[in-house]
């Protein structure tokens, strides 16, 4: 993180795209703009969603077309950010429930990535490259046997959250980008 801290500013603006699609997120995320939004701009969501670009039929099957009422789409994300209960219990109904969400064939990946940039200083995303990153790191989560997808996210932050204070510490908060 010390050697990080000396590069921090190159590194950002030479990845100029890491705040680009932060400012983006926390836009369309505004109760304001998600009222109003759509299908063009839940297409650009998914258009700025490493996971989804990683997987492109994933993304077509999920955002090609719409496979509901657009206000099923505004309400689903709506309650996905900022909904009654916590952070596990949202992603938990919005992953598990395809018929009350508008989550169908939004994965594990998409929801760790939508909290990990809605909530940047409690988060990180939990993907493969992640969970190696922590391996890397000796960070290694323990989970319950049969945990779910939100179970096991909360509990790999958790095991990670003292990353989060080092990281502050050493490298600090920067303008407009996540942790």
């Amino acid at each position: 993180l010390q050697e990080f801290a000396s590069q921090a500013d190159a590194w950002f603006q030479e990845r100029s795209f890491v705040l680009e699609f932060n400012r983006f997120l926390r836009d369309f995320f505004k109760p304001e703009n998600l009222q109003k939004a759509e299908w063009p701009q839940f297409q650009q969501l998914a258009d700025q969603l490493h996971s989804f670009n990683s997987v492109k039929l994933a993304k077509k099957r999920a955002f090609g077309q719409p496979n509901y009422p657009i206000e099923k789409y505004r309400e689903s994300f709506a309650f996905l950010a900022s909904g009654q209960g916590d952070v596990e219990e949202r992603m938990r109904a919005f992953m598990g429930d395809k018929e009350a969400y508008a989550s169908k064939f939004i994965g594990p990946s998409v929801v760790s990535e939508l909290i990990g940039q809605l909530f940047p200083e409690k988060f990180l995303f939990m993907n493969q490259r992640d969970t190696d990153a922590a391996q890397y790191l000796g960070i290694h989560p323990t989970y319950e046997k049969g945990s779910d997808f939100p179970k096991r996210f909360m509990a790999f932050n958790q095991a990670i959250s003292p990353l989060f204070e080092a990281y502050k510490q050493s490298v600090g908060i920067r303008a407009g980008a996540p942790i």
